[in-house]
C-alpha cells in the first residue's frame, strides 16, 4: 500500500511539498522536491510494472493530482480516501450550513438562540 498526502513545507514561505510512503512497512519512502504531477510521475516512473501491479491499495486524499497519479501509476491498486480528510470536509460542509443558518434573518430568535448554544 502507497500513501501520498501533501503537507506544509516552509511555514515562512507558504510552500507546500509531498511525502510518499510505504504503508505496508510504515516508513517514509519520497519526499519529491517540489508538489507537482511531473515530480510525483518522475519518482512513479522508478518502479517496474510488475513493482507497479504488486501495489493492492494507493490512500490519498481527493486532490485531482493525486487520485490521478493512482489511475496512471497504479490502476489495478484500490483507491482509498483517508477518513482524516473525509471527516474535515463533513466537518467543513456543516459548519458551512450552520453559519449560513446563523446570518438567515428570517428564521425565529429562538431557533438563532438554540444554534448558537449548541
Amino acid at each position: 500500500m502507497y500513501c501520498i498526502d501533501k503537507f506544509k513545507a516552509n511555514a515562512d514561505e507558504g510552500k507546500m511539498a509531498v511525502a510518499i510512503a510505504d504503508g505496508d512497512a510504515e516508513f517514509l519512502v519520497e519526499i519529491p522536491p517540489q508538489l507537482t504531477s511531473k515530480c510525483i510521475g518522475h519518482f512513479f516512473e522508478g518502479f517496474s510494472q510488475r513493482e507497479r501491479a504488486s501495489v493492492r491499495y494507493f490512500c490519498c486524499d481527493m486532490s485531482p493530482m493525486f487520485t490521478r497519479a493512482q489511475k496512471t501509476w497504479f490502476p489495478d491498486a484500490v483507491p482509498c480516501i483517508d477518513r482524516f480528510h473525509v471527516a474535515k470536509l463533513v466537518t467543513d460542509a456543516f459548519n458551512d450550513v450552520r453559519r449560513r443558518v446563523q446570518r438567515d434573518e428570517s428564521l425565529p430568535e429562538a431557533l438563532h438562540k438554540e444554534i448558537r448554544e449548541t
